[in-house]
């Protein structure tokens, strides 16, 4: 890994629009010291704990996020 990586700072989002968001859509994000094999390109700042953690999907706009630190649902 570089020593320099990108952070994409998440965005909160309504309630609404997280009860319409399927499963299949949410990536999660691991502390970063945490290792599965994968390869982690992103790190992602959650928007309402402060935790910046490696994703486990693409990141691209518009990608949901669950925090594993606080359980909170966010888009990036």
């Amino acid at each position: 890994m570089s020593a320099e990586q990108r952070v994409i700072t998440g965005l909160k989002v309504s309630e609404a629009e997280a009860a319409a968001v399927s499963p299949a859509q949410i990536g999660t994000l691991l502390p970063q010291g945490e290792v599965e094999g994968q390869i982690f390109c992103t790190l992602v700042h959650c928007p309402f704990c402060g935790t910046v953690g490696r994703c486990t999907a693409e990141v691209q706009p518009g990608s949901y996020f669950r925090c594993l630190h606080c359980g909170a649902l966010f888009r990036t």
